[in-house]
């Protein structure tokens, strides 16, 4: 019950500068799922996707960096989550995100920047040596490849980030 208030408390947080009729699109990047709320505050839905910033489905990874092979499964366990929702997710909504694990990214976020910053941890993970130094957490590794994902597939150009 408290974590279900926590959700709401955070989403709630994250729209105090929008009008309360207006829809958007939430995602809340937590431990083990992923929570998408569209509408607007007297009418929304929820879906709970079983993907975290420390947990993909069964799936945890065990190495901190990510290896590139834990980087291409969590690539794939992502996209099976998320692509059955491209077809009914309305693309022209805000996304505001609720990652607390992406704390030191801008809280506008482009998608090309999204891009650069997964990149960069995909560089990492591979071991170049000109790749530039960064944050290699699981939970920054995972919650930057949810929100990189869901942007890239499901056509988001835009986040706001509110931690």
């Amino acid at each position: 019950m408290q974590q279900d208030a926590a959700w709401c408390q955070s989403y709630l947080a994250s729209r105090q500068e929008m009008a309360p009729d207006q829809p958007l699109i939430w995602l809340g990047i937590e431990a083990t799922q992923t929570r998408v709320v569209t509408g607007t505050v007297a009418e929304y839905a929820l879906v709970c996707l079983p993907i975290g910033h420390s947990q993909l489905g069964s799936w945890q990874p065990q190495h901190s960096p990510l290896t590139p092979f834990d980087l291409e499964l969590a690539i794939a366990l992502v996209e099976d989550t998320l692509m059955p929702l491209a077809a009914t997710m309305q693309k022209d909504l805000p996304l505001l995100v609720s990652a607390p694990a992406l704390g030191d990214f801008p809280e506008q976020l482009p998608c090309e920047l999204v891009e650069q910053r997964f990149g960069e941890l995909a560089a990492r993970a591979e071991g170049d040596p000109l790749a530039p130094r960064g944050e290699q957490s699981i939970a920054y590794s995972l919650s930057l490849l949810i929100l990189r994902e869901w942007m890239h597939h499901l056509g988001f150009h835009n986040a706001t980030l509110k931690v």
